[in-house]
C-alpha cells in the first residue's frame, strides 16, 4: 500500500476502554493490576500520561510517556476467537485503551503521528504480553502472543484532547524507512540475528531511548558472532530429487538477506519444532553446494531407512524428506565444522576423496570450491555407493575440471586407493558412516600418509 492510500485508508475507534487497579491471582499470589478494561460510551479525556480514569500500576520499562495509550486491531478478535476456541470477546479484552478498526500492525509504523478524536498520539512501540495476559483469558498465552506478532502497540501523547468511541484516526504523518511495527517484533524479538535489520530498527523514527539501549545491544551481540546468532528461519524455494533416497533443498532468507559465508565442507543444523508430548529435534546436514553462493544453501538429505518414533530416530530427515516443499519454513543454525578443504584446493598436489552415500555432500561443496580454484591439486572422487546409481551424476559431469571418478558398490576396493594415493603431496578427506570410516581408516594404514593430511567426517 502506498504512503498516501496508507494515509487516505478509513481508520477509526471502535472503543475506549479504561480500568481500575484490582488484586488478581497470578501463580498463586495476589497482583494488583489493571489491565482489566471496560468499554465506555462517553467521551474520555487523553492526558500526557494515559486516557482519565485509567490506571497504571506496574512502573513501565520504557517510561509512562512511551506507554500512555494501548491500541489494538480489532481485526485481530476473530482469530482469536477462532484459535482459542472461544465466544465473541468484549472489548477491552486484550487490556488496550482503544480498540481500532483498519490499522494492523503490518501498516503502522513506528513514529508514525495519528490524530485520534482531537488528540494527536504517535506510535511509540509495539506490546510485549506478559503474564497478566495469561491471567485474563485463564490460558497460557503470552508467547503465544508475541509469535503471532498480533500484538498492538503503545502511543505516547502529543497533543491532549478527548476521544470516543466512533471517531476518526487519521495519519497525519508517516515515514515510509521507518519500520512497521510487525518488523519491530519480528527482528527484535525473533530475527535478532538480523544485523542489517537491527541498524533499521535502530533508525526508526522517535525511538523510545530504552529501546534504542536495547537494540544496541542486541546488534552489538549479533555483530560478534561467527555466521549469525542462534537459529534463523529460512525458506525452501527449491526442491530435488537427487535419487530414490536423497532430496536437495535450497534455502534462503525470506526477508532477502545474505546469509553466512561457509567453508567448503561444513554443515548447518536444522531444528524441527517441538510438538505435544515431543522435544525439539536438531540434526546437522551437510552444505553441499558452492562456498561462491551466499544468497541460498543446499542440503541434502537422505530418507532414512527406519523411523522409530519412541527414540526419535530418523524424526527430522523424515520430515525434510516427507514434509518440505517449495515455501516450507525451518529453523537453521549457522555453518559450522572443522571437516573443511580450506586452502588445499589451490595448492599443488592430489586430493582424494573417499566417500559413500549421503557422504558425497559435504564433498560436493569441497569439489565446487576445487573446480573454482584458479589453479590447484587435482582432484580424485573414490565413491562407494548403496544402491543403483550415485546422487549429483550430472552435476559431477559438468564440473570444470573434472574429477577422476571412481565407482564401487558396496566397498571401496583397495586398487582404488593403490591408484589415487600413489603420487607425492596427497591430501585425503573421507565422509560417511561409522563402519566405512572405520574400513576406510584402515585401508589408508599402509600408505603412511603424514600426520594432518587425512580428514574424516563420521555421519551417526
Amino acid at each position: 500500500m502506498s504512503e498516501n492510500a496508507y494515509r487516505a485508508a478509513r481508520v477509526r475507534v471502535l472503543a475506549v476502554s479504561v480500568g481500575q487497579p484490582a488484586a488478581v491471582s497470578i501463580r498463586g499470589r495476589s497482583v494488583s493490576t489493571a489491565f482489566v478494561k471496560r468499554a465506555v460510551s462517553t467521551p474520555v479525556r487523553v492526558l500526557r500520561l494515559g486516557l482519565e480514569g485509567d490506571g497504571h500500576v506496574t512502573p513501565r520499562r520504557f517510561g509512562e510517556a512511551d506507554h500512555a495509550v494501548y491500541a489494538y486491531p480489532h481485526e485481530h478478535y476473530a482469530r482469536w476467537a477462532e484459535e482459542l476456541e472461544r465466544g465473541g470477546f468484549p472489548f477491552g479484552q486484550f487490556g488496550e485503551n482503544l480498540t481500532i478498526d483498519g490499522l494492523l500492525e503490518t501498516r503502522a509504523r513506528i513514529g508514525d503521528v495519528l490524530r485520534v478524536g482531537t488528540a494527536v498520539l504517535q506510535v511509540a512501540h509495539p506490546r510485549l504480553p506478559c503474564e497478566k495476559l495469561d491471567q485474563r483469558l485463564g490460558l497460557k498465552l503470552a508467547r503465544r502472543f508475541l509469535e503471532s506478532r498480533r500484538v498492538g502497540f503503545y502511543l505516547r501523547v502529543l497533543e491532549e484532547g478527548v476521544v470516543c468511541a466512533g471517531d476518526a484516526l487519521e495519519v497525519l504523518r508517516s515515514t515510509p524507512t521507518s519500520p512497521t511495527v510487525d518488523e519491530f517484533v519480528r527482528i527484535s524479538q525473533f530475527d535478532y540475528w538480523d544485523v542489517t535489520g537491527l541498524e533499521g530498527l535502530l533508525q526508526a523514527e522517535a525511538l523510545a531511548p530504552g529501546w534504542a539501549r536495547l537494540l544496541e545491544e542486541k546488534l552489538a551481540l549479533a555483530q560478534s558472532v561467527e555466521g549469525w546468532l542462534g537459529s534463523r528461519e529460512l525458506e525452501v524455494f527449491r526442491r530435488v530429487d537427487e535419487s530414490d533416497q536423497v532430496v536437495s533443498l535450497w534455502l534462503r532468507c525470506p526477508h532477502g538477506r545474505a546469509l553466512a559465508p561457509f567453508r567448503a565442507g561444513q554443515h548447518v543444523t536444522v531444528e524441527l519444532k517441538a510438538v505435544a508430548g515431543r522435544p525439539s529435534l536438531r540434526r546437522a546436514y551437510a552444505i553441499s553446494s558452492a562456498p561462491r553462493e551466499t544468497t541460498s544453501y543446499r542440503i541434502s538429505v537422505r530418507r532414512p531407512a527406519v523411523v522409530d518414533a519412541p527414540t526419535l530416530r530418523g524424526l527430522v530427515s523424515s520430515s525434510l524428506c516427507d514434509g518440505a516443499r517449495v515455501g516450507t519454513r525451518v529453523r537453521v543454525a549457522a555453518p559450522r565444522g572443522a571437516f573443511t578443504l580450506g586452502a588445499e584446493g589451490t595448492r599443488p598436489g592430489r586430493l582424494v576423496f573417499a566417500c559413500e552415500d549421503i557422504g558425497l555432500a559435504p564433498v560436493m561443496s569441497m569439489l565446487h570450491a576445487w573446480a573454482d580454484a584458479p589453479a590447484g591439486a587435482q582432484a580424485w572422487l573414490l565413491f562407494a555407493a548403496l544402491e543403483g546409481g550415485h546422487p549429483f551424476e550430472a552435476e559431477l559431469a559438468a564440473l570444470r575440471p573434472r574429477p577422476e571418478l571412481r565407482v564401487a558398490r558396496g566397498a571401496l576396493p583397495l586398487h582404488f586407493f593403490a591408484e589415487a594415493l600413489g603420487v607425492p603431496g596427497v591430501e585425503v578427506f573421507v565422509a560417511g558412516q561409522r563402519s566405512f570410516v572405520e574400513a576406510t581408516r584402515r585401508a589408508l594404514e599402509p600408505f603412511a600418509l603424514p600426520d594432518g593430511r587425512v580428514h574424516f567426517e563420521e555421519f551417526g
